[in-house]
């Protein structure tokens, strides 16, 4: 399609299987309802997408490895979203798959929580901290980031 990158959003499964899942369920955009940790991979996968008009489609939710192999040959890279509570389950998917290249982690957290959750992490992905401007300590939290870490970008938020 052209794009130079693609957002997914991460969610889990009962099992603790990474997939691409926008909303806190699965009812909005399958034939299913409820949570996808109330299931199992293959459970979820009983369940269709649906098309952009509310129709069931024959196309699965996708999991996070299977997005990944398939776009590992191409150019585009990928902004992994609402992935905060699974940087370390995303992180060893892209490194079995050789796609740690291709992604890059955010979250709205100041750099003193990432570093306490995921102090392992700091040095080995691309980053970029997503900060809401209008919230106080806004310039204190890009500052840490900058000194501390490099992020690979800023996602600069306001909220007026």
């Amino acid at each position: 399609m052209g794009v130079d990158m693609v957002e997914l959003d991460l969610n889990i499964t009962k099992d603790g299987v990474i997939i691409i899942m926008h909303d806190e369920t699965i009812d909005r955009s399958t034939n299913g309802k409820d949570k996808p940790s109330d299931y199992t991979l293959a459970e979820l996968k009983e369940f269709r997408l649906k098309n952009g008009l509310g129709r069931v489609s024959n196309n699965q939710i996708p999991t996070l490895k299977e997005v990944m192999l398939a776009l590992k040959s191409r150019t585009v890279e990928v902004n992994l979203d609402k992935s905060f509570p699974y940087f370390r389950e995303a992180y060893a998917i892209l490194k079995e798959t050789g796609t740690l290249d291709k992604a890059l982690f955010k979250s709205d957290v100041p750099f003193d929580s990432l570093k306490q959750r995921y102090p392992e992490l700091m040095n080995n992905i691309r980053y970029m901290a997503v900060v809401n401007l209008d919230l106080p300590g806004a310039k204190e939290i890009i500052t840490d980031y900058l000194t501390y870490l490099k992020p690979y970008g800023h996602h600069l938020l306001v909220i007026t």
